[in-house]
């Protein structure tokens, strides 16, 4: 018996329910006049719970397909990384198989609660997403794009394979626009302008965690750098990006 199983969820950002549809694509039986059927079993660990939808006696042929539910009851400050596990078994007439296939899933997804007033959600986090917000920022994009561009690592560009990776440590972005920022760095700003650094202050990589070569600063507009932080904190709950997590900087 040879198959080939897709498997499709759609998480949900905002939301602690979700369903996984599995689909026999292929599927060719060879030695057998009867027809073989199946029953799907899958797990995930607690405090995620998955229920099978998949009827008990789905015969195996091409088509067939069912639904498996889950609920992540994750608590307030919570994460949870959890993977699928799966137990397929099969029967004839009358007959049982006595080995089940068995498998997990390949790809690892994660349900939190972690993002102060944004109420629980899942993601992928091998998903890394990209920022396009700092586009609106005609002198922040400026900027970013010339250390992006100058620096051997190239930090956050996308396909340099150098992601940044978010801080949430408050006192540690203190320290990071201090030592990239601060007046004993670059002095009393012009009239209407703001220090602006990159790799961004809210990251692992920022303050002088990176190569100067990799780094660096300019003056931009008061209001442009107003704007930045609300960008980067909307950026961060839209896609659930948590501590560590990676993310690319398109501008």
């Amino acid at each position: 018996m040879k198959w080939t199983v897709v498997l499709s969820i759609q998480f949900h950002v905002i939301g602690r329910d979700f369903t996984e549809h599995f689909t026999i694509t292929q599927s060719s039986v060879s030695g057998l006049t009867i027809p073989a059927y199946m029953s799907l079993a899958v797990s995930c660990s607690n405090p995620c719970r998955a229920t099978s939808h998949f009827h008990p006696e789905t015969r195996v042929q091409q088509g067939a397909k069912g639904t498996v539910s889950y609920d992540d009851s994750v608590g307030v400050g919570g994460i949870d990384p959890e993977l699928s596990h799966y137990k397929a078994t099969f029967k004839l007439i009358n007959s049982h198989h006595p080995n089940p296939l068995k498998w997990t899933s390949a790809v690892l997804y994660r349900c939190d609660d972690a993002l102060n007033g944004q109420g629980a959600g899942c993601v992928i986090p091998a998903f890394l997403p990209t920022l396009t917000y700092m586009t609106q920022l005609t002198e922040i994009a400026k900027n970013i794009r010339r250390i992006q561009n100058k620096g051997p690592h190239h930090y956050g560009r996308p396909g340099s394979g150098n992601p940044l990776h978010r801080l949430v440590n408050e006192a540690q972005r203190k320290r990071n626009r201090r030592i990239a920022c601060g007046k004993k760095v670059v002095g009393s700003p012009p009239k209407g302008k703001s220090c602006d650094e990159y790799p961004f202050a809210t990251t692992h990589e920022g303050g002088h965690a990176v190569p100067a070569a990799d780094r660096g600063w300019a003056w931009v507009p008061e209001e442009e750098q107003n704007s930045q932080g609300g960008f980067l904190k909307k950026f961060y709950y839209q896609n659930r990006v948590l501590d560590l997590d990676g993310f690319w900087v398109a501008v």
